[in-house]
């Protein structure tokens, strides 16, 4: 239930401060709010969302997103850095 509030926040955040585009070896604070533009590779996909491989031209990180269905491609999205089970991962709220 919580989570839906942290969602709505980064929602109301994104949409009064546009964050500016990183790369993914830019991605360093955690909790920050971050705008990614890569590959999107899908792993697996979940009851509500999907496990991703980000790819661009300076690496590589974990993603998920819990909503929507799995898009391969390139795309850009917003999204939140956190550490899951010891790794960075990008935690998409939306699309750009």
């Amino acid at each position: 239930m919580w989570r839906w509030g942290v969602f709505l926040i980064a929602l109301l955040l994104l949409s009064l401060i546009e964050p500016v585009e990183s790369s993914i070896e830019d991605l360093k604070d955690f909790g920050r709010l971050y705008k990614v533009c890569a590959t999107f590779l899908p792993v697996k996909a979940l009851e509500k969302g999907c496990l991703y491989r980000i790819l661009d031209e300076s690496g590589e990180i974990k993603g998920v997103s819990f909503y929507g269905q799995c898009i391969s491609g390139y795309r850009c999205v917003y999204g939140r850095l956190e550490m899951y089970r010891g790794e960075k991962e990008l935690v998409i709220l939306s699309d750009a």
